[in-house]
């Protein structure tokens, strides 16, 4: 697609995160995850928020210039730790 002399790529992904439980009943709860790129429909399992960065950055070098990228990582990044509380 193209506007104003100006090319557009999109890429679509699901981000879904869940905890599962560990071994012991008093042990804080493993963070896990899985990216889905939509129009591939490739699926990539995740356990930590580094891997979840790694994932998205590789994605987006193509289509967002370094500064604007990392900040992007940087809000998805702090968004999924305030959902989980993780530090």
């Amino acid at each position: 697609m193209e506007a104003i002399g100006i090319s557009f790529y999109k890429r679509v992904f699901i981000l879904r995160f869940w905890q599962e439980p560990r071994g012991s009943e008093t042990s804080t709860p493993e963070l896990r995850g899985v990216i889905e790129d939509v129009p591939s429909g490739e699926r990539r399992y995740v356990r930590d928020i580094g891997q979840v960065c790694d994932i998205l950055n590789s994605a987006l070098q193509e289509l967002v210039p370094g500064p604007q990228r990392v900040n992007r990582l940087k809000r998805i990044r702090n968004a999924v730790f305030r959902i989980f509380h993780v530090e």
